[in-house]
């Protein structure tokens, strides 16, 4: 699964975590891209209608979900309006069985 761009969407990671590991295989990859704060909140939402997830809370989620931290990085992912775009690139793989 890839969705870049696709995430920053939605609110709650927890939801979309519960609905994507059953949907991998086992040992399946996924790639996504959120945006991100370093607030101590999970999530809030921008002036653009975007979501933006905490660094810290958004690490903790993967691990809940039972997910394996292959790639976790931030980086700047565009610019909006002059300024940069901070976001969370992730790259997860469902443990095999």
């Amino acid at each position: 699964m890839t969705a870049a761009d696709v995430l920053i969407y939605c609110g709650a990671i927890e939801p979309v975590l519960a609905a994507m590991v059953p949907a991998l295989r086992p040992g399946g990859l996924a790639a996504f891209s959120l945006e991100a704060h370093d607030g101590e909140e999970a999530l809030f939402l921008r002036p653009s209608l975007r979501y933006a997830h905490g660094v810290a809370a958004t690490r903790e989620a993967l691990l809940a979900a039972g997910l394996k931290i292959l790639r976790y990085e931030t980086a700047d992912l565009r610019m909006d309006r002059g300024s940069p775009i901070t976001g969370i690139l992730v790259v997860v793989r469902r443990p095999a069985v």
